[in-house]
């Protein structure tokens, strides 16, 4: 029997399902949606539990380009939504990557008649993957649908997520106290139940002493508080495990852009607003609590561009001796990110290069709008893909590179 190599051709066999299929390829089967998404073009029906010998598959390498004849003819500027088997046609659409939330999401408004043969009844939890061009981008589960009617018909408005929104919804599970434990393999152990990985791609640091989890706190909510202490960030990546990377602030910018035609004034995107609240942060944030031999400790981090008497004091029990530190800084790290995050719009999902914007990057942006009229270098946090009437744009949520890494934070204006 020959065997199914990610990257080429596969010649299905007597006996052969997806799931043995994805076990052979990648030695996982649960990888079978993505080869299942990648092969639209050849399954004859809409059960993917139903494949034919004599069938060629492609199987497609993890993290690349899934790229099909059905989906590599569209044009670059095309959304595709797949729900269950099936291919849903969209008439708006939006889709979100991030580098910090863990779940990646989408929406998406299609027309509808009762009675039409489309998978997208309430509460079925079917598979969805959501393609731009022929780059898949979110792959995870379809969780909402909006029925709606008016004067030009009825419509529905649906919404899902990647997988990873299970862990970021659920609340912890007994045990709650955890001793002598790396974050990588606590962190695969608390999102096994969910289907999914937890995939590092920079070093999880050392075992964590004792850890404890409140009963009414998300998994999602536990492990990035453990993820800051390591100068960890957590999102998704496009199969929907639960990624653990840091931010990328030393890079190449993907590219430099310019407030003007091609940003705030084409595609429609005529309007523009940014938020700064003062309010929203802090001079000074201290942690403390106490390490697993019941010593107490504390640690400051402080913000040198807040120059008014503002305080923060929060706890942060259960911490390795010496990252108390850590996070006092992290916690001032989260606070910026919320606090600094600047959306930009862009007038396609792609950036010079011909590739897409993508969260983690760096980009430079010249705008009198943002206080950066001579440009200043930002890290993309996360990305919405706007797809709607007919036409493509983006908008790029910008920080500061600095507000990940707890160094001294540089802002555009100065």
């Amino acid at each position: 029997m020959s065997t199914p190599t990610p990257g080429k051709n596969y010649t299905v066999q007597s006996g052969d399902s997806l799931s043995s299929i994805s076990a052979r390829a990648y030695g996982n089967l649960d990888h079978w949606p993505t080869i299942w998404a990648s092969n639209l073009n050849v399954l004859q029906g809409d059960d993917p539990n139903v494949i034919n010998p004599g069938d060629v598959f492609f199987i497609p390498v993890l993290g690349d380009f899934r790229t099909t004849p059905k989906l590599a003819s569209k044009s670059p500027d095309n959304l595709t939504l797949i729900i269950g088997s099936k291919e849903i046609p969209v008439t708006a659409a939006r889709v979100i990557r991030t580098i910090d939330t863990a779940a990646d999401g989408w929406t998406a408004t299609i027309p509808w008649n009762p009675g039409e043969d489309v998978p997208v009844q309430p509460y079925q939890y079917k598979d969805a993957f959501v393609f731009l061009g022929g780059q898949q981008v979110v792959s995870g589960v379809h969780y909402g649908v909006a029925p709606q009617v008016n004067a030009q018909g009825r419509s529905l408005n649906l919404a899902g997520n990647s997988y990873t929104a299970d862990a970021v919804d659920s609340t912890m599970r007994p045990p709650y106290e955890y001793s002598d434990i790396t974050l990588e393999d606590l962190a695969n152990e608390l999102v096994k139940p969910f289907g999914i990985k937890a995939i590092f791609d920079d070093e999880s640091g050392g075992k964590f002493d004792r850890v404890t989890a409140d009963p009414m706190e998300t998994v999602f909510d536990f492990l990035a508080k453990l993820a800051f202490q390591r100068g960890l960030l957590i999102s998704s990546d496009i199969d929907g495990n639960m990624l653990f990377l840091k931010a990328n602030t030393s890079s190449k910018p993907v590219a430099t852009i310019e407030e003007g035609p091609d940003t705030f004034g084409a595609q429609g995107a005529t309007e523009y607003q940014a938020d700064y609240d003062g309010r929203k942060l802090y001079s000074s944030y201290k942690a403390i609590g106490q390490t697993p031999g019941g010593t107490s400790n504390e640690a400051v981090s402080k913000d040198k561009n807040v120059n008014r008497p503002r305080f923060l004091t929060f706890k942060a029990d259960d911490l390795i001796d010496g990252e108390m530190q850590n996070a006092a800084d992290w916690e001032r790290s989260k606070r910026l990110a919320k606090a600094l995050t600047i959306p930009f719009p862009v007038s396609s999902w792609y950036d010079p290069s011909g590739n897409l914007w993508m969260e983690n990057t760096l980009v430079t942006v010249k705008s009198e709008t943002i206080f950066a009229p001579d440009g200043f270098t930002f890290l993309i946090r996360q990305v919405e893909y706007i797809f709607e009437g007919g036409g493509i744009r983006a908008i790029l949520s910008l920080v500061p590179p600095q507000v990940y890494t707890g160094e001294e934070l540089e802002v555009p204006w100065g």
